[in-house]
């Protein structure tokens, strides 16, 4: 990967769930800062990423963001609004995450028992949490404010590690990569009922896990592949042929 991160934090939340106590309460530490940085959470640990593009290609190595939660979470982004980062917990709660890695946590009225939601992000308004639920591949949208689900929609036969929601202050939408075909799957978050689409222009990794997605300012995508580590940009994921 050859480019430079926005100005702005970007998130997603991949990978792995596990059942835990839930965790006692703790004081919620400060929103994140307006920072050229990367976040992204493995299992149940807040890390910052770090893109060397002086090497060829370029490298990501990690930092620890305070303590690991009691539980994992998954499919989360980033709230522009108030800026806090939000997902869903292993134990189906919203989480509100804060720069020190602190978590306050809050259970999800409306929800299947079942449901393990692993991609996710907030909408540009910081108002919803649209999140996929790997169990029946339901999309639901989380309340933020009532911390209520409402289902959207499904992915039907689609099956993406995670999403990224970019708007141009005219069209939203949420975009990710199946993980059979490794084709862009993309749709409108704000619909009720959600209408999804792809673009087989693009063909990023099939058959592995794309477990992470981002997106920058201007729209572009960031991608990375679970088993192997690697990290694709998609350039305006909008156009017919995305580069």
């Amino acid at each position: 990967m050859k480019r430079i991160l926005s100005p702005r934090p970007l998130v997603a939340l991949a990978v792995f769930a596990a059942a835990f106590a839930p965790a006692p309460a703790q004081a919620l530490g400060s929103a994140f800062s307006c920072t050229a940085v990367t976040y992204q959470v493995v299992g149940s640990q807040l890390k910052i990423g770090t893109v060397n593009t002086d090497a060829s290609p370029a490298t990501l190595t990690y930092e620890n963001v305070g303590a690991a939660h009691t539980s994992s979470y998954n499919a989360g982004g980033y709230n522009t609004v108030d800026n806090f980062i939000y997902a869903v917990s292993s134990l189906r709660e919203v989480l509100k995450i804060a720069s020190d890695g602190t978590v306050e946590a809050t259970g999800i009225a409306g929800i299947p028992s079942d449901a393990v939601f692993v991609a996710g992000d907030v909408t540009p308004d910081g108002l919803s949490l649209i999140a996929f639920n790997a169990t029946d591949n339901s999309v639901w949208s989380i309340d933020l404010l009532t911390v209520a689900g409402t289902q959207i929609g499904s992915l039907g036969s689609a099956d993406v590690g995670d999403f990224a929601i970019v708007t141009d202050g005219v069209l939203t939408t949420a975009y990710g990569i199946d993980t059979d075909t490794g084709n862009l799957v993309f749709f409108d978050p704000t619909a009720n009922p959600i209408i999804i689409d792809n673009n087989s222009s693009v063909e990023i990794r099939p058959g592995i896990a794309k477990g992470a997605v981002w997106a920058d300012s201007s729209g572009n995508l960031t991608v990375f592949v679970n088993t192997t580590g690697d990290v694709y940009s998609v350039k305006n994921p909008s156009a017919n042929s995305p580069t």
